[in-house]
């Protein structure tokens, strides 16, 4: 699975602008839609900082998508985040 810019800016709004959670279903309705559609989702993995198969969390902004299959050779990861945003009236989080 190599997801295009596009792709990932998907994911990256579906996390933090849709309202929808980040998980198997809403990864696979975004990869459809961009033609995506032959991945075993078996083989997908979503870590996420607030805790979901991960040991600690580590807060909320953020999420990983491991994609791996050992007899396939497949071991991608791609992180999901929006990054800083910018608050005049809260310049530590620049």
């Amino acid at each position: 699975m190599r997801l295009e810019d596009n792709t990932r800016n998907a994911l990256t709004a579906l996390q933090y602008e849709s309202g929808k959670p980040l998980d198997i279903d809403s990864l696979k309705q975004v990869l459809d839609s961009y033609n995506i559609t032959t991945i075993d989702y078996n083989d997908i993995t979503i870590y996420k900082s607030s805790g979901e198969n991960i040991d600690s969390p580590i807060g909320n902004d953020g999420a990983a998508i491991h994609h791996y299959n050992e007899e396939k050779d497949i071991n991608d990861v791609y992180y999901i985040f929006r990054g800083t945003e910018v608050d005049l009236d809260a310049p530590e989080d620049v």
